[in-house]
């Protein structure tokens, strides 16, 4: 029994390296490739990354302008409620 334990153990570990082993590799290879990639398309991610600045601060400029368009009528129908409630309290 205590032999069947240790080759199971070793059958085990064996596993283990080998798994160990492949994850080693798969790091190898993943950084290899993320390097290359850098190099390769640094270039492009800027070019990406510049268009959707680009993108965004036109959004930001039509939300500013909604958001000024909108506080302009705000303060036009606040002026305009004012104006009522005092004709209101000056006929009284």
């Amino acid at each position: 029994m205590i032999q069947q334990q240790d080759q199971t153990i070793n059958t085990i570990a064996g596993t283990l390296s080998t798994i160990a082993q492949q994850a080693g590799l798969m790091g190898s290879d993943i950084n290899e490739h993320n390097e290359c990639e850098y190099i390769l398309y640094v270039p492009i991610r800027r070019l990406i990354c510049r268009r959707m600045l680009e993108d965004l601060d036109r959004g930001v400029d039509r939300t500013d302008s909604k958001l000024s368009d909108a506080m302009r009528r705000m303060r036009k129908f606040v002026r305009e409620i004012e104006g009522k409630f005092r004709c209101r309290l000056s006929v009284t």
